[in-house]
C-alpha cells in the first residue's frame, strides 16, 4: 500500500509503514505504538484496505482507540475516514470480527483456535 500511495503523489515522508503484524488486531496495536510513541502530533488517522476488509479495520482501530484512552494520561486518536481498494469481493465474517476484538483485549489464544476453527489461515505463525 505504501508503494501504490507514493505512485499517487504522496510524499514518502507522510506515509507510515507498520510491518510487523500477521493479525489485523495486531496491526491496530503495533500502529498505535507507532503513532503514541514516534509520531506524538498525530491524532487522527485514515484506514486504507481493501474493500472486503475495510470494516473489519475500521472496527479495531476504533476499538483499539478507545482501549488506549481508558489508559490514564492516554488520548483517543480518531478514526477520521476510511478507503478501500477494490480486491475479489467478499468479506470477513462476523465470527472473524469478533476474533480480532477478543485478540485486542489481550486473549490471544482464543482469537487464534477462533481464527483456526473457521479460516484457512495454518500458514500464519504458531503462539508462542
Amino acid at each position: 500500500m505504501a508503494k501504490w500511495l507514493e505512485q499517487q503523489g504522496i510524499d514518502k515522508k507522510r506515509i507510515i509503514t507498520e510491518d510487523n503484524s500477521i493479525t489485523t488486531a495486531q496491526n491496530a496495536i503495533f500502529t498505535y505504538d507507532i503513532l503514541t510513541s514516534k509520531y506524538t502530533s498525530v491524532k487522527k488517522l485514515a484506514i486504507v484496505s481493501s474493500d472486503y476488509h475495510i470494516a473489519t479495520g475500521e472496527l479495531l482501530f476504533k476499538a483499539e482507540s478507545i482501549l488506549r484512552a481508558s489508559a490514564v494520561g492516554s488520548e483517543k486518536l480518531e478514526v477520521v475516514s476510511n478507503a478501500a481498494w477494490k480486491a475479489p469481493s467478499g468479506s470477513l465474517s462476523a465470527m472473524f470480527q469478533a476474533g480480532a476484538l477478543i485478540e485486542l483485549f489481550g486473549d490471544v489464544k482464543t482469537a487464534f483456535d477462533i481464527y483456526y476453527d473457521n479460516y484457512d489461515i495454518h500458514s500464519l505463525p504458531p503462539l508462542k
